[in-house]
């Protein structure tokens, strides 16, 4: 309920869904040892959740916002894209 209340929403770059549309994903993956708290956690709707795992998407914070880092198969530089909603509290 913590992330939902703090990420109203999909936090992908421009998606409109709502938090009832959301689930919770670790940004450092839980099954490899990812922390269970807030400072590691993003909602994001189940397309979007989808298309992070099976695309090999990755997700850091940076300026208090989540940063979306696409797998080199979409794009070779890997230019991170600033996504929405969410300010990331940092560790600490």
């Amino acid at each position: 309920m913590a992330l939902t209340e703090r990420d109203g929403g999909c936090a992908w770059t421009g998606c409109p869904h709502p938090p009832a549309y959301t689930e919770a994903h670790h940004i450092d993956w839980w099954s490899v040892g990812g922390r269970t708290d807030l400072g590691n956690g993003v909602m994001l709707c189940t397309h979007h959740h989808h298309r992070i795992h099976a695309d090999g998407w990755g997700i850091r914070g940076r300026d208090g916002s989540p940063w979306f880092i696409p797998p080199a198969h979409l794009d070779r530089t890997r230019t991170p894209k600033r996504g929405g909603r969410v300010r990331l509290e940092r560790p600490g």
